[in-house]
């Protein structure tokens, strides 16, 4: 992925991933890497995207290139590792389900989103949450 022409295009815009990914934690990124980088990049990256405030997938596809080039302790390598990551989920989607490679605490908090997250279709179903 080039950089785009105009950097305060939202990345929503860049990758095509299903809003039912939105509410994955930014952790699970570091399973879905192949082995194209190591587990220590993987570890900086993601922890310098929560330090920004980015938890979710939702909160990176929300922000623009503009706004990850501004955040603290992220940089060029930071982005161009994101913007693989982001394009390997974009071109399948399952990849970001991957709790193979997580330790117990991650596991059981990929299980509780996901649980919290059917509970509120189920609910968005019957007109309850907007």
């Amino acid at each position: 992925m080039n950089k785009p022409e105009n950097l305060d295009v939202s990345l929503i815009d860049l990758f095509p991933i299903p809003e039912d990914y939105y509410p994955i934690p930014v952790f699970l990124l570091r399973s879905i890497s192949s082995d194209r980088y190591s587990q220590r990049v993987l570890s900086r990256v993601v922890n310098s995207l929560q330090s920004n405030n980015y938890n979710t997938i939702g909160d990176i596809l929300n922000s623009t290139w503009l706004d990850l080039e501004r955040a603290r302790n992220f940089g060029l390598t930071g982005t161009v590792v994101l913007m693989y990551l982001l394009q390997r989920i974009a071109d399948n989607p399952k990849l970001a389900l991957d709790t193979t490679r997580l330790n117990q605490n991650e596991l059981t908090e990929v299980r509780r989103i996901i649980k919290i997250e059917s509970i509120k279709k189920r609910l968005r179903a019957m007109g309850l949450v907007i």
